[in-house]
């Protein structure tokens, strides 16, 4: 039976059909590419920096660095800084701009 002879109504449900499995189709590409996009932000080389507290609530800068996995602690911005100087001099001038803005907006939290 071709689809001109159908009632109006069942050819509306299955254009609505077809045009409803294109938007998931859609949605599943977006999907599939955002998580490999997170993937891909997930695995950067850039150290986290995170101020945190300890049980007296002193106030410490906490960096986490991606390539050796290890976790560093500083009480001073200062120590901080020289430590991310000294040991990540190998980074262009670019990544170091990004972890100075970081430090300067946690400071501001």
């Amino acid at each position: 039976m071709k689809s001109r002879n159908l009632p109006a109504s069942i050819r509306l449900r299955r254009s609505l059909s077809k045009t409803l499995l294109y938007w998931k189709f859609l949605a599943n590409q977006f999907d599939r590419l955002w998580q490999a996009f997170v993937r891909f932000a997930e695995t950067t080389q850039e150290p986290k920096v995170t101020w945190r507290r300890d049980r007296w609530g002193r106030s410490y800068l906490e960096i986490y660095d991606f390539s050796t996995k290890k976790h560093y602690r500083f009480d001073s911005e200062q120590d901080a800084r020289i430590w991310l100087d000294r040991d990540r001099f190998q980074q262009t001038e670019t990544q170091k701009e990004l972890l100075e803005k970081n430090l300067r907006n946690l400071k501001r939290l």
